[in-house]
């Protein structure tokens, strides 16, 4: 194992060989998901957003130090030659961590994927927090911008309490800057919104998020639903003083449907949705936000069913986007 620190000062490790690591799998959680194979070579984070579905659900959180497997590359070039057909893959790199956080780039590991993906010609999809990464990320990219898409997360209404939830990640308008970037060059960019928190009683924190976004060339965004362990609930509550009281009503975890979600690792913990009625309100209030300024929203099936409507994925699929945002190439 090899013991490095990024240029933002965090530690990751290499570690040789794979155990520990996660397998290539399909990434569909439930059987109405879309099909696609998740690559993760590193586990841990170091961007240490603080509600993180991965990291952040412990008393304890576990973003670093980084691992990240060595040969994790060779492991999936080997996948994809053996896969029997391999004109259909399709891969999303995991967002158990980010793709384009120092780490991932500095420790080479994002180049070297990107390039198999590259030479296999297959097709994949990127979630990042990320502003924009180094010229020879940006030039594979637009080397395979028939086959890619980068997903920017941006759905905190501020800088300061990006600051707060978000402290390893560049603010949104870097990332931003990302979107622009990929708008610029044709690689198709869309948004998501996540975590959505109960800022504000109006309109103006849905508005302001779909504003930026359209103002860097995204017209889609994924909206996707907080769930949270009652760790990571304390947590939140302590980092947003002024929203405990708020959020303690959202998730409410003796009234409100609890989720058992897998880890990396093999862990498992039990995190809790918010309240169905005030998810079933605000998801339709976003919706008519974008149809207003001109965008599609889409959620998950499951998320769907909860706010009882089936068709809330309906404009979304009409325009190409699937219940997560990705493109039906």
């Amino acid at each position: 194992m090899e013991n490095l620190k990024s240029s933002k000062g965090i530690d990751y490790q290499f570690v040789y060989g794979l155990e520990g690591a996660e397998e290539i799998t399909d990434f569909r959680q439930t059987s109405s998901c879309f099909n696609a194979h998740e690559l993760n070579p590193a586990i841990g984070c170091d961007f240490l957003c603080r509600y993180c579905s991965m990291y952040s659900q412990y008393e304890t959180e576990e973003h670093i130090p980084v691992k990240i497997y060595k040969d994790y590359p060779s492991y999936l070039k080997e996948y994809i030659t053996n896969h029997k057909n391999k004109e259909s893959l399709i891969f999303n790199f995991s967002p158990k961590t980010d793709a384009f956080s120092p780490c991932l780039i500095e420790s080479g590991m994002t180049e070297s994927i990107l390039k198999i993906l590259n030479e296999e010609s297959v097709r994949y999809y990127i979630l990042t927090k990320a502003g924009l990464p180094p010229k020879e990320i940006q030039d594979l990219l637009i080397k395979s911008k028939e086959k890619n898409q980068i997903i920017i997360s941006s759905g905190l209404p501020d800088e300061e309490v990006e600051a707060v939830l978000e402290p390893g990640a560049p603010p949104s308008t870097k990332r931003l800057e990302f979107a622009e970037f990929c708008s610029k060059n044709g690689i198709r960019v869309t948004g998501i919104v996540a975590p959505y928190l109960p800022i504000d009683e109006d309109n103006t924190y849905a508005q302001k998020v779909f504003n930026r976004y359209l103002d860097s060339g995204i017209k889609h965004a994924s909206v996707q639903v907080l769930k949270l362990s009652v760790d990571c609930l304390n947590r939140m509550c302590e980092l947003l003083p002024k929203h405990e009281q708020r959020l303690k009503q959202l998730f409410d975890i003796n009234n409100i449907k609890p989720i058992e979600w897998r880890l990396p690792g093999g862990k498992t913990v039990t995190r809790f949705y918010a309240d169905s009625s005030y998810l079933e309100k605000e998801f339709k209030k976003l919706k008519l936000i974008a149809r207003d300024m001109g965008m599609t929203v889409s959620t998950c099936k499951d998320v769907c069913i909860n706010i009882n409507d089936t068709n809330y994925n309906f404009e979304a699929h009409q325009s190409g986007y699937n219940c997560v945002g990705f493109t039906r190439y």
